[in-house]
């Protein structure tokens, strides 16, 4: 008997739903019965698992930033040598670009453009999970350069030119010059790591 597909909690449809419709409308643009309508339920099962948009947009930020996490790490397994693990997260993030704009945007980063000011606590969800990306990229930057002295910044560096190429990928819904930019920050961090 082949195995049954393991069924998705109506939690997980909810905050998938809402990450899908954040990405292509924003956090204002998206009502509770748009997520509800995408993920297939009632407003009723919104409401017995989360209180607001705010909450479930917290939610879906913290289930990115370990999601992302997670699948740049299995997608990169083969790579032991840090430096080759870097580089391939870097030519991964530009073989990423593709598709419709919303599908490759961040949730997190989309959520912080819009509501950094006006949401304070969907902000320091959506900061975390941007951070947290970059506290995953440190240690790989700390091993290849075999000293803690440069990590953060480098890796802070990925993760900003990452956010800044989705930018200019939005402004003309054009993703060459984008890649471009991650080109040529690969380039600069290639040479960092063969300074060491």
């Amino acid at each position: 008997m082949p195995n049954a597909e393991p069924s998705v909690s109506t939690r997980d449809r909810l905050i998938a739903a809402t990450i899908d419709l954040i990405r292509q409308k924003g956090f204002e643009a998206t009502r509770v019965d748009d997520i509800c309508t995408s993920a297939g339920v009632s407003k009723g099962a919104f409401f017995h698992h989360f209180a607001s948009k705010a909450e479930i947009a917290i939610a879906a930020a913290q289930a990115w930033g370990h999601g992302a996490n997670c699948m740049f790490a299995a997608a990169l397994a083969a790579h032991d040598d840090p430096r080759d693990f870097i580089l391939a997260y870097l030519d991964m993030r530009i073989e990423l670009l593709t598709g419709a704009p919303f599908s490759y945007m961040c949730y997190a980063g989309t959520l912080v453009e819009e509501v950094w000011q006006t949401h304070p606590d969907v902000m320091a969800a959506a900061a975390g999970s941007v951070n947290c990306h970059i506290d995953w990229l440190v240690p790989k930057f700390e091993t290849a350069l075999g000293s803690p002295g440069r990590a953060l910044e480098l890796a802070t560096l990925c993760q900003a030119s990452v956010q800044g190429a989705l930018i200019i990928a939005k402004t003309d819904a054009n993703v060459a010059r984008a890649k471009a930019c991650l080109r040529h920050v690969k380039t600069y961090v290639e040479a960092e790591l063969r300074r060491t």
